[in-house]
């Protein structure tokens, strides 16, 4: 049996993730979190996820009532707002959508995402089991098969690719580049970064040749998909478009962006590297350009530049960019709030995360530093 491309959610499981958006709203919440959906499908009454649970003797209608009350939500009617799916939510529903597609492929229901969204939500288990859910059974029968194919294309999801990049960058605060041949492999860094809270990530391997490269790529681009994080490859939109990254990343004298985005299409995101306040103002007039990196603001391990741009250069252009702006450049836990203050609210980062002892705590100390300026 081989993995296909799933169908679409079932109406029952699409009604599901709507009263999730819904509920999360009335709650004052500005995303839908994994018991938020899980609450969407507990109201499916009628639907298979439900019916699991009846089979194996929980009464639905007192689990549902005992999580709303934990949840501060006195009705379940008339949701008349909605929210965006968080990142963690989004990736139930791509987990509910594979393990569909291969058992064999049937269109993903309301089972589907309850057995997804008991991984998402450790915290509810014991709450859970003690109204007689079967949690760890019901996550075993949502276990991806042996023979399910990693590099089959993502799945669609019902926003648009490049909608749901654009988003994501626009939330992004910590970005972390990633070089091979350091202290940490490249799939264990993003993995460990991302579960400290990096949220995108750019692949610069220039010195692979292109077949490692576009395998190294591919790898990283699942993983990002797995994370809820985007990865953008430096300086090649070839090896992008085949590995399905969701950017390139190009400095000064490589392709502009137009060219770029002839290779790989409008959904992808291109950024661009700025070293002066006229780099960055012609970046941001540049059709195409989502993103600028600002700097060197310090002298890097990592980089060679005659001299760092500096903390001017950030007072200069990052409070004013009109595009997510990145400082980058030798910023690490020690200096990072010398960056903030100089008006940054995001940063890039290599050393201070690839040679940490720990990449994930690393990221961590830097996510605290930057979420207490973000505004």
């Amino acid at each position: 049996m081989s993995w296909s491309r799933p169908l679409p959610f079932s109406p029952a499981a699409e009604r599901a993730i709507r009263t999730a958006q819904g509920l999360a709203a009335a709650a004052g919440e500005s995303e839908a979190t994994p018991v938020h959906l899980l609450l969407g499908v507990l109201l499916e009454q009628e639907s298979r996820g439900p019916e699991l649970l009846r089979r194996a003797g929980v009464d639905v209608a007192r689990l549902t009532a005992r999580l709303m009350a934990a949840l501060s939500l006195q009705n379940a009617n008339a949701l008349d707002h909605r929210v965006a799916l968080s990142g963690e939510t989004r990736a139930v529903l791509r987990r509910a959508q594979q393990a569909a597609a291969a058992y064999p492929p049937q269109q993903p229901g309301t089972e589907h995402l309850l057995q997804a969204v008991l991984r998402h939500v450790p915290e509810w288990h014991e709450l859970l089991e003690a109204e007689g859910v079967p949690v760890r059974q019901l996550m075993r029968r949502g276990e991806l098969p042996d023979d399910y194919d990693p590099d089959a294309p993502p799945i669609p999801l019902d926003e648009p690719a490049g909608e749901r990049r654009r988003r994501a960058l626009a939330n992004a605060r910590l970005y972390v580049l990633i070089q091979p041949g350091g202290r940490w492999s490249p799939e264990e860094l993003l993995s460990r970064a991302a579960q400290g809270g990096a949220q995108v990530f750019q692949l610069r391997a220039k010195a692979l040749p292109d077949r490692e490269l576009l395998a190294l790529a591919r790898r990283l681009a699942r993983l990002a998909r797995e994370h809820d994080v985007l990865l953008l490859i430096n300086d090649r939109p070839d090896i992008a478009l085949l590995a399905e990254a969701d950017g390139v990343h190009v400095g000064q004298d490589d392709l502009p962006p137009q060219a770029v985005h002839s290779v790989v299409g409008s959904d992808v995101l291109v950024g661009i590297s700025t070293h002066s306040v006229a780099q960055a103002q012609q970046a941001e007039a540049t059709e195409g350009v989502a993103y600028i990196g600002v700097g060197p603001v310090f002298r890097s391990s990592t980089k060679h530049f005659n001299r760092p741009a500096g903390l001017e250069l950030v007072q200069a252009v990052c409070p004013q960019a009109g595009l997510p702006a990145f400082a980058i450049g030798g910023i690490d836990a020690s200096n990072i709030g010398q960056v903030l203050e100089a008006g940054a609210r995001r940063v890039a980062v290599c050393g201070a995360i690839a040679s940490a002892d720990d990449p994930q705590q690393a990221a961590a100390t830097l996510r605290e530093h930057l979420d207490r300026y973000w505004a």
